[in-house]
Protein backbone atom coordinates (compact mmCIF):
# COMPACT_ATOMS: atom_id res chain seq x y z
CA UNK A 1 0.00 0.00 0.00
CA UNK A 2 1.27 3.84 -1.00
CA UNK A 3 -0.36 6.40 0.33
CA UNK A 4 -0.64 7.64 -3.43
CA UNK A 5 -3.50 5.05 -3.95
CA UNK A 6 -6.19 5.86 -1.22
CA UNK A 7 -8.92 6.94 -2.18
CA UNK A 8 -9.28 4.80 -5.87
CA UNK A 9 -11.45 2.89 -7.17
CA UNK A 10 -9.78 0.01 -5.72
CA UNK A 11 -9.84 1.07 -2.44
CA UNK A 12 -13.83 1.31 -2.55
CA UNK A 13 -13.99 -2.50 -2.95
CA UNK A 14 -11.22 -3.11 -0.79
CA UNK A 15 -12.90 -0.96 2.17
CA UNK A 16 -16.20 -2.29 1.51
CA UNK A 17 -15.36 -5.43 1.96
CA UNK A 18 -13.18 -5.36 4.93
CA UNK A 19 -16.37 -2.88 6.34
CA UNK A 20 -19.04 -6.25 5.54
CA UNK A 21 -16.82 -8.76 7.42
CA UNK A 22 -16.49 -6.26 10.49
CA UNK A 23 -20.02 -4.98 10.33
CA UNK A 24 -20.86 -9.09 10.71
CA UNK A 25 -18.66 -9.36 14.17
CA UNK A 26 -15.64 -10.02 12.86
CA UNK A 27 -12.12 -8.00 14.80
CA UNK A 28 -10.08 -6.85 11.85
CA UNK A 29 -6.58 -5.85 11.69
CA UNK A 30 -5.26 -3.72 8.60
CA UNK A 31 -1.03 -4.21 8.00
CA UNK A 32 -0.95 -1.73 5.47
CA UNK A 33 2.30 -3.47 3.96
CA UNK A 34 3.28 0.34 3.81
CA UNK A 35 6.29 1.33 1.34
CA UNK A 36 6.58 4.96 -0.08
CA UNK A 37 5.12 6.95 -2.47
CA UNK A 38 6.62 7.10 -6.04
CA UNK A 39 6.60 8.47 -9.45
CA UNK A 40 4.17 6.44 -11.13
CA UNK A 41 0.54 6.92 -12.06
CA UNK A 42 -0.44 4.70 -10.11
CA UNK A 43 -4.19 5.33 -7.61
CA UNK A 44 -4.97 8.23 -9.77
CA UNK A 45 -8.35 6.50 -11.11
CA UNK A 46 -10.83 8.64 -8.74
CA UNK A 47 -12.90 9.60 -12.00
CA UNK A 48 -15.78 6.55 -10.45
CA UNK A 49 -16.13 9.01 -7.32
CA UNK A 50 -17.44 11.90 -9.87
CA UNK A 51 -19.73 9.61 -11.55
CA UNK A 52 -21.32 7.95 -8.78
CA UNK A 53 -22.71 4.99 -10.13
CA UNK A 54 -21.15 2.86 -7.68
CA UNK A 55 -22.36 4.81 -4.97
CA UNK A 56 -25.13 2.31 -4.31
CA UNK A 57 -23.18 -0.62 -3.28
CA UNK A 58 -21.50 0.85 0.20
CA UNK A 59 -23.08 4.68 0.47
CA UNK A 60 -21.21 5.52 3.56
CA UNK A 61 -17.84 4.61 2.35
CA UNK A 62 -18.61 6.24 -1.13
CA UNK A 63 -19.72 9.71 0.23
CA UNK A 64 -16.47 9.47 2.65
CA UNK A 65 -13.68 8.62 0.11
CA UNK A 66 -15.26 11.61 -2.40
CA UNK A 67 -14.71 14.02 0.26
CA UNK A 68 -11.42 12.36 1.36
CA UNK A 69 -10.16 12.56 -2.17
CA UNK A 70 -11.56 15.99 -2.76
CA UNK A 71 -9.82 18.00 0.19
CA UNK A 72 -6.43 15.63 -1.07
CA UNK A 73 -6.49 13.76 2.54
CA UNK A 74 -4.94 11.24 0.63
CA UNK A 75 -3.56 9.33 3.27
CA UNK A 76 -3.69 6.05 5.78
CA UNK A 77 -3.61 8.03 8.68
CA UNK A 78 -6.67 9.72 7.50
CA UNK A 79 -7.94 6.36 7.15
CA UNK A 80 -7.91 5.48 10.09
CA UNK A 81 -9.04 8.38 12.07
CA UNK A 82 -11.91 8.64 10.05
CA UNK A 83 -13.17 4.82 12.15
CA UNK A 84 -14.44 3.55 8.45
CA UNK A 85 -13.83 -0.05 9.77
CA UNK A 86 -15.60 -0.95 13.00
CA UNK A 87 -13.10 -1.61 15.77
CA UNK A 88 -10.59 -2.00 13.19
CA UNK A 89 -6.66 -1.84 14.68
CA UNK A 90 -3.79 -1.08 12.61
CA UNK A 91 -0.30 -1.30 11.69
CA UNK A 92 1.10 1.00 9.52
CA UNK A 93 4.82 1.53 10.19
CA UNK A 94 6.74 1.89 6.78
CA UNK A 95 8.31 -1.40 5.50
CA UNK A 96 11.80 -1.21 3.62
CA UNK A 97 14.00 -3.38 1.51
CA UNK A 98 16.47 -4.23 4.14
CA UNK A 99 16.09 -7.77 5.12
CA UNK A 100 17.75 -6.86 8.72
CA UNK A 101 14.76 -4.10 9.10
CA UNK A 102 12.15 -6.29 7.91
CA UNK A 103 12.76 -8.88 10.53
CA UNK A 104 11.46 -6.61 13.53
CA UNK A 105 8.80 -5.00 11.04
CA UNK A 106 7.16 -8.08 11.20
CA UNK A 107 7.73 -8.82 14.85
CA UNK A 108 6.05 -5.74 15.68
CA UNK A 109 3.42 -6.02 13.08
CA UNK A 110 2.21 -9.62 15.04
CA UNK A 111 2.14 -7.47 18.17
CA UNK A 112 -0.10 -5.09 16.56
CA UNK A 113 -2.27 -7.03 15.11
CA UNK A 114 -2.41 -9.53 18.18
CA UNK A 115 -6.33 -9.25 19.34
CA UNK A 116 -7.68 -9.91 15.63
CA UNK A 117 -9.86 -12.78 14.53
CA UNK A 118 -8.91 -11.43 10.80
CA UNK A 119 -6.05 -9.75 9.37
CA UNK A 120 -5.82 -8.14 6.29
CA UNK A 121 -2.22 -7.82 4.60
CA UNK A 122 -2.64 -5.10 2.10
CA UNK A 123 1.38 -5.21 -0.38
CA UNK A 124 1.42 -3.15 -3.55
CA UNK A 125 1.49 -6.51 -5.80
CA UNK A 126 0.44 -9.83 -3.49
CA UNK A 127 2.65 -13.04 -2.06
CA UNK A 128 6.12 -13.73 -3.22
CA UNK A 129 8.24 -17.10 -1.99
CA UNK A 130 11.40 -14.87 -3.36
CA UNK A 131 12.63 -12.74 -0.86
CA UNK A 132 15.94 -11.92 -2.76
CA UNK A 133 13.15 -10.19 -5.42
CA UNK A 134 13.89 -6.52 -6.15
CA UNK A 135 11.11 -4.37 -4.74
CA UNK A 136 10.64 -7.37 -2.23
CA UNK A 137 8.82 -4.99 0.19
CA UNK A 138 5.80 -4.75 -2.27
CA UNK A 139 4.94 -8.32 -1.45
CA UNK A 140 4.43 -10.20 1.46
CA UNK A 141 6.15 -13.91 2.20
CA UNK A 142 4.13 -16.89 2.70
CA UNK A 143 6.13 -18.03 6.35
CA UNK A 144 4.70 -13.65 7.44
CA UNK A 145 1.13 -15.04 6.78
CA UNK A 146 2.25 -18.34 8.38
CA UNK A 147 2.87 -16.79 11.53
CA UNK A 148 -0.43 -15.27 11.72
CA UNK A 149 -1.74 -18.07 11.01
CA UNK A 150 -0.20 -20.25 14.07
CA UNK A 151 -1.41 -17.73 16.39
CA UNK A 152 -4.64 -18.79 15.71
CA UNK A 153 -5.92 -15.75 12.91
CA UNK A 154 -7.28 -16.05 9.81
CA UNK A 155 -5.66 -14.19 7.35
CA UNK A 156 -6.69 -12.25 4.09
CA UNK A 157 -4.09 -10.80 1.55
CA UNK A 158 -4.20 -8.46 -1.61
CA UNK A 159 -3.30 -10.43 -4.79
CA UNK A 160 -2.37 -9.59 -8.01
CA UNK A 161 -3.18 -11.86 -10.90
CA UNK A 162 -0.48 -9.88 -13.13
CA UNK A 163 0.84 -11.35 -16.33
CA UNK A 164 0.35 -15.18 -14.82
CA UNK A 165 -1.06 -17.39 -17.45
CA UNK A 166 -3.87 -19.73 -16.00
CA UNK A 167 -2.40 -22.20 -14.82
CA UNK A 168 0.16 -20.16 -13.13
CA UNK A 169 -2.73 -17.97 -11.25
CA UNK A 170 -4.15 -21.47 -10.27
CA UNK A 171 -0.83 -22.24 -8.50
CA UNK A 172 -0.28 -18.67 -7.13
CA UNK A 173 -3.96 -18.80 -5.65
CA UNK A 174 -3.43 -21.84 -3.78
CA UNK A 175 0.16 -21.25 -2.78
CA UNK A 176 -0.36 -21.12 1.26
CA UNK A 177 -2.19 -24.49 0.94
CA UNK A 178 2.18 -25.72 0.43
CA UNK A 179 3.32 -23.97 4.03
CA UNK A 180 -0.27 -24.62 6.09
CA UNK A 181 -1.72 -27.66 4.64
CA UNK A 182 -4.43 -27.75 6.88
CA UNK A 183 -5.74 -24.32 5.85
CA UNK A 184 -8.83 -23.45 3.78
CA UNK A 185 -8.69 -21.07 0.90
CA UNK A 186 -11.72 -18.58 -0.27
CA UNK A 187 -10.64 -16.09 -3.25
CA UNK A 188 -12.96 -13.22 -4.39
CA UNK A 189 -12.12 -10.98 -7.14
CA UNK A 190 -12.84 -7.53 -8.12
CA UNK A 191 -13.06 -6.47 -11.66
CA UNK A 192 -12.88 -2.29 -11.53
CA UNK A 193 -9.92 -1.06 -12.97
CA UNK A 194 -6.91 -3.51 -12.97
CA UNK A 195 -7.88 -7.28 -11.15
CA UNK A 196 -7.40 -6.94 -8.03
CA UNK A 197 -7.84 -10.84 -5.69
CA UNK A 198 -8.27 -11.20 -2.10
CA UNK A 199 -7.21 -14.48 -0.73
CA UNK A 200 -8.51 -15.82 2.30
CA UNK A 201 -5.98 -17.91 4.42
CA UNK A 202 -8.55 -19.66 6.95
CA UNK A 203 -8.80 -22.49 9.61
CA UNK A 204 -11.06 -25.16 8.85
CA UNK A 205 -13.28 -24.30 11.84
CA UNK A 206 -13.96 -20.77 9.85
CA UNK A 207 -14.36 -21.87 6.86
CA UNK A 208 -18.02 -21.86 6.03
CA UNK A 209 -18.49 -18.71 8.24
CA UNK A 210 -16.30 -16.83 6.08
CA UNK A 211 -16.91 -18.52 2.41
CA UNK A 212 -21.22 -17.69 3.37
CA UNK A 213 -20.22 -14.44 4.08
CA UNK A 214 -18.13 -13.73 1.15
CA UNK A 215 -20.64 -15.30 -1.20
CA UNK A 216 -23.58 -12.97 0.35
CA UNK A 217 -21.15 -10.09 -0.40
CA UNK A 218 -20.77 -11.46 -3.70
CA UNK A 219 -24.52 -11.10 -4.64
CA UNK A 220 -24.40 -7.93 -3.39
CA UNK A 221 -21.96 -6.42 -5.93
CA UNK A 222 -22.93 -8.80 -8.73
CA UNK A 223 -20.59 -8.59 -11.83
CA UNK A 224 -18.17 -6.31 -9.54
CA UNK A 225 -16.97 -9.09 -7.48
CA UNK A 226 -16.74 -12.89 -8.42
CA UNK A 227 -15.84 -15.97 -6.54
CA UNK A 228 -12.74 -18.05 -7.92
CA UNK A 229 -11.74 -21.60 -7.72
CA UNK A 230 -8.38 -21.79 -5.49
CA UNK A 231 -5.51 -23.96 -5.72
CA UNK A 232 -6.94 -27.24 -4.40
CA UNK A 233 -10.07 -26.89 -6.63
CA UNK A 234 -12.25 -26.26 -4.00
CA UNK A 235 -15.21 -23.68 -4.32
CA UNK A 236 -17.70 -21.69 -1.45
CA UNK A 237 -19.87 -24.73 0.49
CA UNK A 238 -20.11 -28.54 -0.57
CA UNK A 239 -21.30 -29.53 -3.49
CA UNK A 240 -24.89 -31.93 -3.67
CA UNK A 241 -23.41 -33.54 -7.20
CA UNK A 242 -26.34 -32.03 -8.46
CA UNK A 243 -25.27 -30.43 -12.49
CA UNK A 244 -26.03 -29.77 -15.34
CA UNK A 245 -24.67 -27.75 -18.48
CA UNK A 246 -25.70 -26.03 -21.19
CA UNK A 247 -23.89 -24.25 -24.76
CA UNK A 248 -24.93 -21.09 -26.59
CA UNK A 249 -24.82 -20.58 -29.78
CA UNK A 250 -20.87 -19.87 -29.69
CA UNK A 251 -20.07 -22.57 -28.40
CA UNK A 252 -19.64 -21.22 -24.64
CA UNK A 253 -20.70 -23.88 -22.06
CA UNK A 254 -21.98 -23.34 -18.56
CA UNK A 255 -21.99 -25.54 -15.87
CA UNK A 256 -24.64 -24.80 -13.15
CA UNK A 257 -24.44 -26.55 -9.68
CA UNK A 258 -26.23 -27.43 -6.54
CA UNK A 259 -24.82 -26.29 -3.18
CA UNK A 260 -25.65 -28.09 0.28
CA UNK A 261 -25.64 -23.42 0.89
CA UNK A 262 -28.69 -23.50 -0.67
CA UNK A 263 -26.88 -21.73 -3.54
CA UNK A 264 -25.73 -22.21 -7.10
CA UNK A 265 -22.66 -21.70 -8.52
CA UNK A 266 -22.03 -21.07 -12.53
CA UNK A 267 -18.97 -21.40 -13.99
CA UNK A 268 -18.49 -20.64 -18.08
CA UNK A 269 -15.86 -22.39 -20.43
CA UNK A 270 -14.57 -19.09 -21.70
CA UNK A 271 -14.04 -17.74 -18.11
CA UNK A 272 -12.73 -20.94 -16.57
CA UNK A 273 -10.81 -19.41 -13.59
CA UNK A 274 -14.02 -17.64 -12.14
CA UNK A 275 -17.22 -18.91 -10.21
CA UNK A 276 -20.41 -17.03 -9.78
CA UNK A 277 -22.30 -18.11 -7.03
CA UNK A 278 -26.21 -17.03 -6.58
CA UNK A 279 -28.91 -17.91 -3.83
CA UNK A 280 -32.13 -19.32 -4.99
CA UNK A 281 -33.69 -16.22 -3.46
CA UNK A 282 -31.68 -14.35 -6.18
CA UNK A 283 -33.38 -16.47 -8.76
CA UNK A 284 -36.89 -16.37 -7.67
CA UNK A 285 -37.01 -12.72 -7.13
CA UNK A 286 -36.35 -12.57 -10.85
CA UNK A 287 -39.85 -14.61 -11.58
CA UNK A 288 -41.80 -12.78 -9.83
Amino acid sequence: MKNQYFGDVGDYGKYAMLRYLANDGIKIAVNWYLTPDDDSNDGKFTTYLEKGDMSSYDKPLFELLKEMVAKDERSIEAFEKADVIKDAVYYSETLSESKDQRKEWHQNGLKACADAELVFLDPDNGLTESKALKGSNKFCFPEEIADYYHEGQNVVYYCQKARRTYDQWEAAKGLMQKYLPDCKIVVITYHKGTQRSYIFVLHQEDYRRYATLMSQFCRKWFRIFTEETCGNGAIFGETTGEKFHVVNSEGVELTIEEMANGTVNLKSSDRPHEMMCISIDYFMDRLK
